[in-house]
């Protein structure tokens, strides 16, 4: 658009000097006076205009690079802060299956130490209530239980027993 303008423009001037070929004007610049043809002042005038509208333009360039350059330098930015969140997320979360991975494993650990406890403690029983030995194996073999409720259900089947005894 502002190339068609400017041509226009260019065209009008060129018009306008071809209309004052013949006149002559004088020029007086303040410390000498010329006698000078109009076309020649218009044509200066032109070439002067048409400069300065170039230097404009460069500068206005150099001014949207310059703009272009730092925007592109803030993505650049942002796209690296985004990267090292990225990343940052990614070893968070790598840390903490770690963290878990080896709280089950210490967990696991100990419910093996606990079931390994059960298992001594419902051995002793046996030793000390020999009698007991069938109802402890069918409540030692489900697997629906927890090792720590067998174990209460176990220690409250002998705690009845001897009442039983008592009774009879």
């Amino acid at each position: 658009m502002g190339l068609a303008i400017g041509i226009v423009l260019v065209l009008l001037a060129a018009g306008l000097i071809f209309l004052n070929l013949d006149s002559m004007v004088m020029l007086n610049l303040g410390f000498t006076e010329f006698n000078l043809p109009l076309w020649a002042i218009m044509t200066g005038l032109l070439v002067a205009g048409l400069i300065a509208g170039w230097l404009i333009m460069l500068s206005k360039e150099k001014k949207s690079k310059e703009k272009l350059h730092e925007k592109n330098e803030k993505l650049r930015d942002h796209e690296d802060k985004i990267r090292i969140a990225d990343k940052t997320k990614e070893e968070a979360v790598d840390q903490t299956k770690k963290e878990t991975q080896s709280e089950l494993i210490r967990k696991n650990a100990e419910i093996e130490g606990l079931k390994q406890q059960v298992h001594t403690l419902e051995q002793e029983l046996n030793k000390q209530f020999p009698h007991n030995t069938a109802e402890l194996s069918t409540t030692s073999s489900r697997t629906s239980k927890t090792p720590v409720t067998q174990t209460e259900e176990h220690v409250r089947e002998v705690q009845v027993e001897p009442e039983n005894k008592k009774t009879r």
